[in-house]
């Protein structure tokens, strides 16, 4: 557990040194490939049950992408997310009920590789592993004390515009989380 936070934290101090990009003029050296960029993304994110329940969420995430062509193309998306519920269910199964009254701290490493088959269509596979870094308590309604999460999915996709593309996929999951909900909609998500 502890040695999944050190490489974590590694990785996350890596891309904030490699950050500093070297300014080289495009035009000079037309036929360059821009390899290796660094994007950062804060954020956070409100949700309620619509009853008694809510949760608040904020995340920290660093997108590490490495191009070894013009058509592949390697993502490494270290996360780290924190999140406070109150009262929120998860499911219910006629009186049976989960609910959650806790804080969460989720650390979560996820990685893709894109093919490019055409300049729209393109295939890929994405790795993800998602571990909580503290075992809460307020899961009421389960002995499981953890979200953890491993999942390895293969898509195709289609690009129709900038803002608009389809994909299809497969995927298996590992959930430790009876509901096989998602409590922590980001972290799951390795494509942004």
């Amino acid at each position: 557990m502890k040695r999944l936070v050190v490489l974590f934290l590694g990785i996350l101090l890596v891309s904030a040194v490699s950050a500093q990009e070297k300014k080289f003029d495009v035009n000079a050296v037309p036929d360059t490939l821009k390899k290796f960029n660094v994007n950062y993304m804060v954020g956070t994110s409100f949700s309620t049950d619509l009853k008694s329940g809510s949760a608040f969420s904020s995340y920290f995430s660093s997108k590490l992408n490495y191009s070894l062509s013009n058509k592949f193309n390697l993502e490494l998306i270290p996360t780290v997310t924190s999140s406070s519920f109150s009262n929120y269910k998860l499911w219910t199964l006629g009186s049976y009920a989960a609910t959650l009254d806790d804080k969460i701290n989720v650390v979560s490493l996820s990685g893709q590789a894109n093919y490019k088959l055409s300049d729209k269509t393109y295939i890929g596979s994405s790795l993800l592993f998602e571990q909580n870094v503290n075992h809460f308590d307020g899961y009421q309604g389960s002995p499981v004390r953890n979200i953890n999460t491993q999942s390895l999915n293969i898509f195709v996709g289609h690009e129709f515009s900038p803002n608009f593309k389809i994909e299809v996929g497969v995927g298996l999951n590992r959930y430790n989380n009876p509901a096989y909900m998602d409590a922590l909609p980001l972290t799951t998500s390795p494509r942004w």
